[in-house]
């Protein structure tokens, strides 16, 4: 499939993840649902509500040199390295699963060489940061040669392993003073629990506790952006979850309204611009 503007390389379909002419395009592009993996490139343009792992492969392809990114984060220089973008929603959302959120240091920078966990027991496990490489391989691999159900099973280990990671890092947590934090918390909770519904901002501010008002200011402290952009972004990862398990029996239709949204060009524009193809073309 020819896609125009910038070279990309797309998880097109629900059969493969085919990743086509990758050393001739420098910051090719592949979507999952949540995490969007980058062909070696200079450092790539980070969004604010995005965090960043970046690594180099060895000459067996195995990766090496992690490391964990704040947006804005500048080095002279960089070399080019692959790279893996995150939403900031997803992250805390693994977290919060697992009741980590308060404790997650997302706005630090660190390399996650030589991190290990530690059990109850003070016992040290097996690395995190091994396990992690070992994921971002198999991604890799699915990159060339998979399928996307496979990788759909792989983001939310990914995710997992990263939490760990970071906490074990020895980071300390940004300092998070206000409530507003914790209320971006439970929003985020409550926009995952009910993405099939019509929540409101209304809604939101109902189930946290706090004015509308108050609920945009800490969305916009914390994630730079506003509680319904979160919540489209949730529902937009559902969306394209959906179409890339490759259930036929269920229709674009019935794929809209699991995730809350309208079947209008407003969705598709944002789909696309999001994972650089519209909805009809993922389901190819």
């Amino acid at each position: 499939m020819q896609l125009k503007g910038r070279p990309r390389v797309v998880l097109h379909s629900p059969g493969s993840l085919q990743l086509g002419q990758r050393s001739e395009q420098p910051g090719a592009c592949v979507h999952g649902p949540v995490l969007s993996l980058r062909a070696p490139a200079p450092w790539p343009a980070s969004r604010p509500d995005q965090r960043l792992l970046r690594w180099q492969e060895q000459a067996d392809g195995q990766p090496t040199s992690l490391t964990y990114h704040p947006p804005g984060w500048q080095e002279a220089a960089a070399p080019p390295c692959w790279s893996l973008q995150i939403p900031v929603e997803q992250l805390v959302l693994a977290a919060d699963r697992r009741g980590l959120a308060p404790h997650l240091p997302l706005d630090v920078q660190c390399r996650l060489a030589a991190v290990t966990a530690t059990n109850h027991n003070n016992t040290t496990t097996d690395s995190v940061t091994t396990r992690l490489l070992g994921v971002i391989a198999e991604l890799r691999r699915l990159v060339e040669q998979g399928t996307s159900v496979e990788w759909l099973a792989l983001e939310p280990q990914l995710l997992d392993l990263l939490v760990d990671a970071l906490l074990a890092s020895g980071s300390d947590p940004l300092s998070r003073p206000d409530r507003g934090w914790h209320h971006v918390i439970e929003s985020l909770r409550c926009m995952d629990q009910g993405l099939q519904e019509e929540l409101s901002l209304a809604d939101l501010s109902g189930a946290t506790g706090v004015s509308p008002r108050a609920l945009q200011m800490a969305f916009r402290r914390h994630l730079q952006k506003r509680p319904l952009q979160s919540m489209r972004e949730l529902r937009l990862a559902r969306l394209r979850h959906l179409l890339l398990q490759g259930e036929r029996h269920c229709t674009m239709a019935a794929a809209l309204r699991r995730c809350g949204l309208p079947g209008n060009g407003t969705t598709a524009r944002h789909y696309s611009e999001r994972y650089g193809e519209k909805p009809s073309q993922t389901r190819i």
